[in-house]
């Protein structure tokens, strides 16, 4: 889970620079439109394209990394002082009584199994895969749809620069 994490992470940051770099192509390009016609520019970027994707598609999912590795960190604690309870003591009913909780924690699957081990490798592997394919797909949309609204990035667009110039007209 610390690895999803790690993954979501990275996903977040590479979008956002690839965000601040089109706004490094898109804002001379407008400039260089605003002078053309005659009028100034108050450049405003922001951070709301990379910001909508990882509500819509990152967010959720570190919500529930984030609740699997608190609730993976809560059943070390538990069994952290089990081991203590047995290892502290000769009393064969405080062994017998953590073996009992050790047993409780396996029932309320608080525990996590050799299945839930794999199934969490695979969901790791599926994430970075989507990360990957989120990314890639994210930015070469930005960069190169014709639709202003999708390809805000796409300067190869002579209306790119333009709307944006428009948009930031003092």
């Amino acid at each position: 889970m610390n690895a999803v994490a790690s993954t979501l992470t990275q996903t977040i940051s590479q979008l956002r620079s690839a965000e601040k770099a089109c706004w490094a192509l898109i804002v001379p390009k407008a400039q260089e439109y605003a002078q053309q016609n005659g009028f100034q520019i108050q450049v405003a970027t922001s951070t709301a394209f990379s910001q909508q994707v990882i509500g819509a598609q990152i967010s959720p999912l570190a919500q529930a990394a984030l609740t699997n590795i608190q609730n993976s960190q809560k059943a070390l604690a538990l069994i952290d002082q089990l081991i203590a309870g047995v290892t502290n003591t000769k009393s064969v009913s405080a062994q017998r009584l953590a073996l009992q909780q050790l047993d409780n924690l396996v029932a309320q699957k608080q525990l996590h199994s050799q299945s839930d081990a794999v199934n969490a490798e695979k969901q790791r592997e599926d994430i970075a895969a989507a990360m990957e394919t989120l990314r890639v797909d994210t930015i070469t949309a930005w960069g190169d749809s014709p639709d202003p609204s999708v390809g805000w990035c796409n300067v190869k667009n002579s209306d790119i620069p333009r709307l944006w110039a428009e948009r930031w007209k003092k």
